[in-house]
């Protein structure tokens, strides 16, 4: 999805550490777990976190294999590795990886508590707010980007940052119903936000695994 890339290239416009090359490359992995048949799994699963409720068919906390945060951990884990043995177009892959389910983390129908039938129900408004012709927000993303706005985001461990991350989609302001798509806007500029910063201090920190 074209939001992910966005998102990559903002967290990653003035590192100095990564060559722009592989700015682009990291931005394209990003985008890769919503395509590519190893990563696209059941819906319930890998690309959702509840961070309030412990429900396995969801994809929650208490279970292990398959969640969003168990998937951005796992990939990190596998940069980790790579960055050890010397292998960079693998650590920046895995980089890339690991970036897409932190962001998938930043968005309220990824977070938000439900079981299998629940996010079936709630796909097509899933879709029109991520990718809607004009109210998702893959068609504002030049506005997304121009009004971004940087925050700095510490954290004590990456399952914290996470976490934490979740929850900020969780309050109240940020409640995506069709009852409220007229406030979508703003949904979409809190969150976009969000993603671009905690990307951002994610890289800051995995970036370091290279030495």
């Amino acid at each position: 999805m074209k939001t992910h890339m966005a998102i990559t290239e903002l967290a990653l416009k003035d590192n100095p550490l990564v060559a722009k090359n592989m700015k682009r490359f990291i931005a394209r992995c990003s985008e890769l777990p919503d395509i590519i048949k190893a990563e696209v799994v059941d819906m319930s699963s890998r690309h959702f976190y509840d961070a309030l409720h412990l429900d396995p068919s969801f994809g929650t906390v208490n279970d292990a294999k398959n969640n969003a945060m168990s998937a951005f951990l796992r990939h990190d884990a596998f940069a980790k590795k790579a960055a050890k043995k010397g292998d960079k177009d693998l650590f920046y892959r895995e980089l890339g990886y690991a970036l897409h389910y932190l962001q998938d983390g930043s968005t309220p129908p990824h977070t938000e508590h439900g079981n299998y039938l629940h996010k079936l129900f709630r796909l097509p408004m899933h879709i029109l707010f991520e990718r809607g012709k004009k109210v998702g927000a893959t068609s504002r993303l030049e506005d997304l980007i121009k009004n971004y706005k940087n925050e700095e985001l510490p954290f004590s461990s990456l399952k914290s940052l996470f976490h934490n991350n979740a929850l900020f989609t969780l309050q109240p302001e940020n409640l995506v119903k069709y009852r409220n798509v007229f406030k979508w806007f703003g949904i979409q500029q809190r969150c976009f936000d969000r993603s671009v910063n905690v990307s951002k201090a994610y890289l800051d920190h995995a970036l370091q695994y290279l030495g």
